[in-house]
């Protein structure tokens, strides 16, 4: 399909620390926004209560937006760090943040029940794939890594995702199953 022949474009909005007052739903509305990404694995937010908020801006401009609760499942996500710029070469080493280590590395709350379920050789992908990372080593609790493509900025609760590993992971975590009942409590259906 070429770009003329669409008959409409949907233009998804992600709710966050930018974009989360009624004026900011409003200018996002009128610039043609259609879609509202709750990104759900950020748990210090209120997302049922932004929703709500989406849901009377948009009923009050006549609007038919819908919602989407970006589930996180149970992926690790880099703990409390100083921002960090990264790129090809550059060597990192992780361990888990709920355990005791000293110097410059990276947390990881949960790292440890990796141990055994990844090996040098292993990929580890961060920033949605945008940043891949070998794995070179992960003794004594601590993983060490280089980056072999891409470049960006770690921050705090950035997701990594460790696709050849055989760790176990659930699709729903429990706090999950808390938010989407908190919705239905409050009469919020999202739309995906």
């Amino acid at each position: 399909m070429k770009l003329h022949e669409l008959k409409s474009v949907d233009v998804m909005v992600t709710i966050g620390p930018t974009l989360e007052t009624a004026a900011d739903i409003a200018s996002a509305i009128d610039a043609g926004a259609g879609w509202f990404r709750f990104p759900t694995g950020y748990r210090n937010r209120d997302h049922v209560a932004h929703a709500l908020l989406v849901r009377e801006v948009a009923k009050g401009k006549g609007a038919d937006v819908k919602i989407l609760f970006d589930l996180p499942s149970e992926r690790l996500r880099l703990g409390s760090i100083s921002p960090q710029e990264v790129a090809p070469g550059v060597e990192l080493s992780f361990f888990d943040s709920e355990g005791e280590c000293s110097g410059d590395h990276l947390g990881i709350p949960g790292l440890g029940k990796l141990q055994g379920a990844v090996a040098p050789g292993h990929r580890v992908l961060a920033l949605d794939g945008r940043i891949v990372l070998r794995v070179l080593d992960f003794g004594s609790g601590l993983l060490r890594t280089v980056v072999e493509r891409g470049s960006g900025r770690l921050q705090t609760s950035n997701s990594v995702v460790f696709p050849d590993s055989s760790a176990d992971f659930s699709l729903f975590e429990s706090a999950d199953v808390e938010l989407l009942r908190k919705a239905e409590a409050a009469g919020l259906v999202p739309d995906w």
